[in-house]
């Protein structure tokens, strides 16, 4: 087997991670398109959250040796009529989701992070945080067909990777796991 280049596994890993998370955010989309109205409202914050912060996973920052981080996916990848669609994303993710930032804007109409009083009858109080309970359908199809884009343009990097890499006449048949942890030695190990 030939000695392939610790940039290329790595894009090979992020690559492959990153179609990951679009295929299982498209999942996402097509649930909720489907039992939305079905679901009740912690379901579909939990579906919310999760689809979002898949979708924007390869976009951050991930840890690919112990001294080496990356951001996976560059931005570049998005076309042009989903970019403010992406944005959105990557900002509900950043500011409002997997982190809490008091001074972000408004998302789909949602003052984001802000905290909600009720007063009742001047005797209760009530408190609550705000957060999407619901997604547009138009917003659910086109990120889902985003995803469909990705996953496209992810398959080929992947396939490429595979044709020029990996040479299954030398590899006996089994399992492997890729090394991307250091740059010298084997790069596949066998795991079954």
């Amino acid at each position: 087997m030939q000695t392939t280049s610790l940039d290329k596994r790595i894009d090979f890993w992020k690559y492959t991670y990153a179609r990951s998370s679009f295929r299982e955010t498209i999942s996402y989309c097509k649930l909720l398109l489907e039992e939305q109205d079905c679901l009740c409202q912690s379901n579909r914050k939990a579906l919310i959250t999760a689809l979002t912060i898949t979708y924007s996973r390869p976009f951050t920052v991930a840890q690919v040796a112990k001294d080496k981080r990356i951001i996976p996916v560059a931005e570049s990848i998005i076309p042009a009529e989903y970019i403010q669609l992406h944005r959105e994303y990557i900002e509900m993710r950043d500011s409002f989701l997997a982190h809490k930032d008091a001074t972000k804007p408004e998302i789909q109409g949602n003052a984001l992070n802000h905290v909600r009083i009720v007063v009742n009858n001047r005797q209760q109080v009530r408190w609550q945080t705000i957060q999407p309970d619901r997604m547009e359908s138009e917003r659910l199809k086109s990120t889902k067909d985003l995803c469909q884009i990705l996953v496209q343009k992810l398959t080929v990097l992947i396939q490429d990777f595979i044709h020029t890499e990996i040479d299954p006449l030398h590899l006996d048949m089994g399992t492997y796991v890729l090394q991307i942890e250091t740059a010298d030695g084997k790069w596949l190990k066998r795991v079954e």
